[in-house]
């Protein structure tokens, strides 16, 4: 007996576990929700950067599959347009059952009203204008979100970000990029030599900018496209000015390296550790300038090439020196020295240097240097010839004075 109710019981128990499996399996099929299905991407007009102010439309096409949206379903629409107005269409069949229109940022539409037993098509249009306070930003037209129960986040679509541009500005971001020309062209100006790469850019920045003033306001996003490839040349230009300044550099550099090995050759050693010391901290700023432009940076490689210049001028300076004893005539000369595309400086005794800025080939001329100790002695015997000379004047003029008194006193004896 006992075996007998033994196994009626397995038996019983094993249709009561498929009943149940079977009731979770339905649960299961029924409950899993689907996410919407883009049927056409958004297409929003006009595209790219926008215009504060402008009118804005969109329109997409997503699909629901049967029973995909259920009572506790919300489709969220949400646009950064002002003014917004929401037109949609539901389609079954090839025909609208029904449509809505709202005029909210974020418009929700309920799963009651898109749960059909049979696939659906909605059709989203969307109107609405820029807002002012969106310039210099990035805004979302369109963003459509299918949530489950306010938590559960099933699917969701976002058109690309679009700038905004502040329409207001077009007349200042122009005088802005002409500016910046400007000095670019000036940086070019202080230059003499083959700087066609960066004027080459410097001519299509100014027909741009050209293009974008013609353009104005009236027709402000083909001026912006404009002013955007200006700015681009602007920066171009800008960069191939200094990549060719930071060449010039290290051929200074380099030269003043070639400079220390022959003064190292010629036994003077002091001079060169000085100018060593002199042309490190000059490769130094130079290998950081470099890295920093070729990572994209703008480094100032005028300063840097000013002070190459200036070393490079130290460099010749003891090239030119020979031994004290060797030195048996006194000579001053006057000479200019470039030290740097915008400084002009004038010393004595020092070499004529002319260092341009795109020639690695620099011309100098070595006036001999005198003897300074020389030049001591011989001011101080001048000095002392003078004050010779004036103790002689003094003493003929007290001798005459003397005699003079003199002859005076004798007369006056004479009389009396």
């Amino acid at each position: 007996m006992f075996i007998i109710f033994v196994s009626v019981f397995n038996n019983q128990m094993k249709k009561i576990l498929s009943v149940f499996l079977a009731l979770a399996l339905c649960l299961i099929c029924v409950s899993g929700v689907s996410a919407f299905q883009i049927e056409q991407e958004a297409v929003v007009n006009p595209s790219g950067v926008l215009g504060t102010g402008e009118s804005v439309e969109a329109s997409m096409v997503i699909t629901f599959a049967a029973g995909a949206m259920e009572m506790g379903n919300d489709l969220i629409l949400t646009t950064e347009l002002v003014t917004p107005v929401w037109k949609t269409h539901v389609i079954s069949g090839g025909h609208e059952i029904t449509n809505r229109t709202n005029t909210n940022r974020v418009n929700t539409i309920s799963g009651y009203l898109l749960g059909y037993q049979q696939k659906i098509t909605l059709i989203i249009n969307l109107t609405g204008s820029v807002s002012s306070a969106s310039g210099g930003s990035s805004i979302c037209v369109m963003n459509v979100k299918q949530e489950e129960y306010g938590t559960n986040e099933l699917g969701e679509y976002s058109t690309p970000q679009q700038t905004v541009y502040n329409t207001a500005d077009l007349s200042n971001d122009i005088s802005a990029q002409n500016n910046k020309l400007s000095a670019v062209k000036h940086r070019i100006s202080l230059y003499s030599g083959d700087f066609s790469k960066a004027s080459q850019y410097a001519i299509s920045a100014a027909d741009a900018l050209s293009k974008a003033e013609s353009y104005g306001t009236a027709d402000f996003r083909n001026a912006i496209n404009a002013l955007t490839e200006a700015e681009k040349n602007v920066n171009s230009a800008d960069r191939a000015v200094t990549e060719k300044i930071l060449a010039l550099t290290k051929s200074n550099i380099d030269t003043v390296e070639g400079t220390i090995s022959k003064l190292n050759s010629n036994g003077q050693t002091n001079e060169a550790a000085l100018l060593t010391a002199a042309n490190l901290g000059v490769k130094n700023a130079y290998n950081t300038a470099l890295s920093s432009f070729n990572s994209g940076g703008n480094p100032d490689a005028d300063t840097i090439y000013k002070e190459s210049v200036s070393v490079l001028n130290i460099a010749y300076n003891y090239a030119d020196l020979t031994p004290v004893s060797t030195q048996t005539t006194v000579k001053t000369a006057t000479a200019t020295q470039t030290i740097s595309p915008t400084e002009t400086k004038t010393s004595t005794a020092s070499p004529t240097v002319s260092a341009s800025p795109t020639s690695s080939n620099i011309t100098i001329s070595f006036p001999s240097l005198s003897n300074y100790y020389e030049q001591i002695i011989l001011v101080c015997a001048v000095i002392i010839l003078v004050l010779c000379a004036v103790i002689v004047i003094n003493v003929a003029v007290i001798k005459r004075m003397r005699k003079k008194n003199g002859g005076k006193k004798g007369r006056k004896s004479e009389e009396l």
